[in-house]
């Protein structure tokens, strides 16, 4: 079946090779994907490396917590990280290259996952969050590699697909050392597609463990473009996706259009998901009427201007840091919504949109202690942004709520590392 299911893999890559070599988003790391290793990489390659395969810049800070641990912890144990993503490539780069080999994830093929195994040869692979690569994990199978997840998670939506195809992936998932899953929810979901709970363990979200952010340590670069004006109320609009943006900046608008004059003055920061769509989106403040000042050209926000465009990468927690209310972004388009617990390391409240299902668990506890803000639509989210710019004791204790909740939910990394040692023979 598996063999199967990488003839059709084979056979979809080739219908989407045109995509690969006209789009720019889609050839990063194409010759790394198709099997064929950098010298330099090679040469980099530690035997019997951990290796962490994080898809994106979002499932690579996810597990940025971990890696440290397990840099902290285990400092003998070689580290090898891939990403698909050029952004989560980059990103990786920068926060771990310094002490683990980077590399783009391979095609699920058998070429070219044969090729990074013989030359990786992992003392065992762990997997970050949803992706599930059944050719690659037979792989690992059949070299009596084992196979992790943590962070693992399955939406509603997407279970329903898992279960009507659990002949094939029950066999898949069997497979896995171990399943290291955010919530109990989660737990049911993956057991009720395998047919057993043996191999399911709860960790808890990792993603929190990265949330103990001091926000007297974070933005400091940043506030020479913001500055911290105590006569100023900076909301940030953080990864956000194409149709976004107007909702955005059309309820920033509201929001100054209905501004009292005991109020401070309102700014907006846009941080975009995807490096390729800033200067989109620096046209689309434009028409707006608002010019924006960047941080890719050194410009500082002045007294009379509105909005600042974050076109970079990893400053984005630094933004936060500097807020006074948030909105993260995939949740009023249909993408599934991003962590919308990252604001409230810095007690920044959180108003989202109701796309949530990616990050359900921690939206739906957020929203249960009445930290979280889930706009049903549009103009509700127009008018909740207003309430809790105009009520500042209001949204201070949302704040407060959803920094609390983190603090009551650390130690998911903890659960992870002790799982991890026992794979690995370590002492726990």
């Amino acid at each position: 079946m598996i063999l199967l299911y990488q003839y059709v893999f084979i056979l979809v890559l080739l219908l989407a090779s045109p995509i690969l070599l006209f789009s720019a988003r889609a050839r990063f790391g194409v010759s790394q994907k198709l099997g064929f290793i950098p010298q330099s990489i090679k040469d980099s390659i530690k035997p019997k490396s951990l290796w962490i395969h994080a898809v994106s810049v979002g499932e690579f800070n996810a597990v940025l917590p971990l890696l440290k641990k397990l840099k902290e912890s285990l400092p003998d144990l070689p580290l090898f990280v891939t990403t698909t993503t050029g952004t989560g490539q980059a990103m990786a780069k920068e926060k771990a290259g310094s002490f683990a080999t980077v590399a783009y994830f391979p095609y699920d093929m058998p070429g070219s996952v044969n090729t990074w195994l013989d030359a990786v040869n992992p003392a065992a692979f762990l997997l970050v969050e949803t992706e599930i690569w059944p050719g690659f994990v037979n792989a690992c199978h059949k070299r009596n590699i084992p196979v992790m997840s943590v962070n693992a998670r399955m939406s509603p939506r997407s279970f329903k697909s898992y279960f009507n195809l659990r002949f094939f992936f029950k066999e898949v998932l069997k497979l896995f050392t171990v399943i290291g899953v955010q919530s109990k929810s989660e737990a049911e979901r993956f057991a009720a597609v395998q047919g057993n709970s043996d191999n399911i363990e709860i960790f808890g979200n990792i993603k929190i463990d990265g949330l103990t952010g001091d926000a007297t340590k974070n933005g400091t670069i940043l506030k020479e473009y913001l500055g911290d004006d105590a006569n100023h109320f900076f909301f940030t609009a953080g990864s956000t996706h194409e149709g976004e943006e107007v909702l955005v900046l059309d309820a920033f608008k509201h929001l100054i259009q209905n501004r009292q004059e005991q109020n401070p003055t309102p700014k907006l920061v846009i941080a975009p998901r995807h490096p390729e769509r800033f200067e989109h989106v620096r046209n689309l403040i434009r028409q707006a009427g608002f010019e924006p000042k960047s941080f890719s050209k050194s410009e500082k926000l002045g007294p009379d201007d509105h909005v600042f465009l974050l076109d970079t990468l990893g400053k984005l927690m630094d933004c936060y840091s500097l807020s006074h209310l948030a909105f993260v972004g995939g949740t009023l388009v249909n993408i599934g919504g991003h962590n919308v617990a990252e604001p409230f390391a810095f007690r920044v409240p959180v108003v989202c949109g109701p796309y949530v299902q990616k990050t359900r668990d921690l939206a739906n506890a957020l929203a249960e202690i009445d930290a979280l803000t889930i706009a049903s639509n549009n103009e509700e989210f127009k008018s909740q942004m207003l309430y809790l710019y105009a009520h500042k004791d209001e949204a201070m204790r949302k704040g407060n709520l959803g920094r609390n909740w983190i603090q009551q939910n650390l130690g998911a990394c903890d659960r992870a590392l002790v799982a991890i040692k026992k794979v690995l023979a370590y002492d726990a």
